[in-house]
């Protein structure tokens, strides 16, 4: 099984968003690799959220637009 933390680079903010998408059932190579990846362009690499805290607080509509 591959380990989803070493996946994702160390990134706890990016592992929570990976188990997210996988729980309500997406497709994970087809759907769950790709989104993750576009949040952490969107989000993680651009500084806006870089723990959980900040993912906690952020915009919940703004998250959603991936």
């Amino acid at each position: 099984m591959i380990d989803v933390l070493e996946q994702r680079n160390g990134s706890i903010v990016l592992m929570v968003v990976d188990v997210a998408f996988t729980s309500i059932g997406l497709n994970y190579f087809t759907v769950v690799v790709l989104k993750v990846g576009e949040f952490s362009k969107k989000f993680v690499e651009s500084g806006e959220i870089k723990n959980l805290k900040e993912i906690v607080k952020a915009d919940i509509n703004n998250l959603r637009k991936v």
